[in-house]
């Protein structure tokens, strides 16, 4: 995707219901790789700002080949994790639904990409 492609399909996400957890989701796939659900999984204790890392091996988890790892934080990604840090508990789920954990992110997900491909064929 271009990043004008990313800027359209964020904006798409920025619906009432997913105005903060969608964004978000699709910033820390972009900037990190990361799977679906080590995102949705990724408590704020995983999240090292004085480090600059992130650590996407939950201590809970059982050890699989999919090994999720430590990555560093992007720069471009930084300011929108100090952002939802704020908004969120310490010790909570980085992305959540007033505190709770996101079971499934696809539909939200599925609706802003036909939100946004309704936006780029209007435009044409």
């Amino acid at each position: 995707m271009t990043r004008r492609e990313v800027a359209r399909v964020i904006r798409a996400a920025r619906t009432p219901q997913a105005r903060f957890y969608l964004p978000l989701f699709i910033l820390i796939g972009l900037y990190t790789g990361r799977r679906k659900e080590a995102i949705l999984s990724l408590r704020w204790p995983q999240v090292n700002m004085d480090a600059n890392t992130i650590d996407f091996e939950s201590p809970n988890r059982r050890r699989t080949n999919k090994r999720r790892g430590i990555v560093p934080i992007p720069p471009r990604l930084l300011p929108h994790l100090e952002r939802a840090r704020r908004r969120g508990s310490e010790l909570g789920y980085v992305l959540h639904i007033d505190g709770a954990r996101i079971g499934d992110i696809k539909k939200g997900f599925a609706a802003a990409c036909l939100q946004e491909s309704r936006i780029v064929f209007k435009d044409a």
